[in-house]
């Protein structure tokens, strides 16, 4: 009974030996390879693009009742051209919003194609 422990002892010898061998090539093989920390940064939105858009205020009810019928339609147009200046005021903010995004988009892009 005692003939196959030590050839289980062999096998489980040659076993180690390779297994030693394989650690010790592949660790032979190996470099460090370092990689880089990301920078994280945080990017506010101007404040002049955060800014409530300003809306002009309608005429005052009172006053306006008390005008002539074609005094009444100057100062319903004259209401209306600024209610439209004041739109295109706000889209104009929109856009720099926008442009604002698209410009920090590229940056990060570039920032993360360098760091390659």
């Amino acid at each position: 009974m005692s003939a196959p422990f030590p050839k289980f002892m062999k096998y489980v010898g040659f076993l180690l030996l390779a297994l030693v061998v394989i650690f010790l090539v592949g660790c032979a093989s190996t470099q460090k390879e370092y990689v880089a920390k990301p920078e994280v940064r945080l990017v506010e939105t101007p404040r002049h693009l955060l800014t409530k858009c300003p809306v002009t205020a309608p005429p005052a009810r009172d006053s306006f009742i008390a005008l002539s019928q074609k005094e009444q339609v100057d100062v319903l147009s004259t209401y209306t051209v600024n209610l439209l200046g004041d739109l295109k005021n706000c889209n104009d903010q929109i856009a720099g919003i926008a442009t604002f995004q698209a410009n920090e988009k590229k940056v990060i892009a570039d920032a993360l194609k360098d760091s390659k």
